[in-house]
């Protein structure tokens, strides 16, 4: 489970990353950018995912929370998608990246928490077989 909730967590970073780069690009804070529930949301999600890795929680329950915490902007990332050759246009390369990272990186989020919270939890590794010894004289 640490591997899926490292996944997860960087997936749900991605979005951050990306509002911090755009808010970079136009000189000002990612918090003047915030606009509705769904940066917190997004925020949430990350620190629910983080949280799961860092006490290696084995429970499906992160990942649920997880995606409800980045169920409302995803809803809004997906009315996007069809527009973003419009925005990577309008904005230029640089910011167009960005739209990208949280346009898909939203999306990506939710789709990698609804999978780690429907997988069966990986099963432990078994000990190795191991050849007896044989003693010789």
């Amino acid at each position: 489970m640490k591997r899926r909730y490292t996944i997860l967590f960087f997936v749900a970073l991605s979005p951050l990353i990306g509002w911090s780069w755009l808010a970079a690009q136009w000189n000002t804070s990612m918090w003047n950018m915030a606009n509705g529930i769904g940066i917190f949301g997004m925020l949430a999600a990350a620190v629910v995912a983080g949280y799961a890795l860092v006490a290696k929680r084995n429970e499906k329950g992160w990942a649920v929370i997880t995606a409800v915490a980045s169920l409302p902007y995803a809803a809004q990332m997906l009315s996007l998608v069809g527009n973003v050759s419009f925005f990577m246009d309008m904005l230029g390369d640089t910011a167009g990246v960005a739209i990208l990272l949280i346009s898909f990186g939203t999306i990506a989020t939710l789709v990698t928490a609804i999978v780690v919270a429907v997988l069966p939890p990986p099963r432990p590794p078994q000990d190795p077989q191991v050849a007896p010894a044989r003693v010789v004289d």
